[in-house]
């Protein structure tokens, strides 16, 4: 993915080689909260700073409010 979502750091893939071994590593870089499904509703608020059912950021930073908690 060379375009970020949302305004997040880009996919990044690197290549490390592991020499004098014949062996590269696979470096993998990327958001979490850059793809097709969220883990909750604590990732994304609306334009006016509230999150799902009402909750502000200090809400959902402070408790398991909107997560996939028990």
């Amino acid at each position: 993915m060379r375009v970020s979502c949302f305004g997040r750091s880009a996919f990044e893939h690197t290549v490390k080689n592991k020499a004098p071994r014949p062996v590269n590593d696979d470096i993998l870089t990327f958001n979490t909260q850059s793809s097709s499904q969220w883990d909750g509703f604590r990732h994304y608020g609306a334009k006016d700073g509230s999150y799902f059912s009402g909750y502000s950021l200090e809400d959902i930073q402070t408790s398991t409010r909107n997560g996939i908690h028990k």
